[in-house]
């Protein structure tokens, strides 16, 4: 599995993109942001992912 990592969403804000690769570190960051902007702030952490695996299986038609 990828290495977990942590991001914060300022309510009413745009979409979180910084990336906190420490719980720690993104708990003092959400803080600093609830001062800073006098809202709440989520701490998101990742908990599982998808991808798709290139190349993809091919398309197969079956007639009826």
């Amino acid at each position: 599995m990828e290495d977990k990592f942590w991001m914060l969403f300022v309510e009413g804000k745009a979409m979180p993109t910084v990336f906190h690769w420490n719980d720690v570190v993104a708990k003092v960051e959400a803080e600093r942001l609830a001062r800073k902007e006098g809202k709440r702030v989520y701490l998101l952490e990742s908990v599982s992912y998808c991808e798709v695996k290139t190349p993809t299986p091919p398309i197969k038609w079956e007639a009826m």
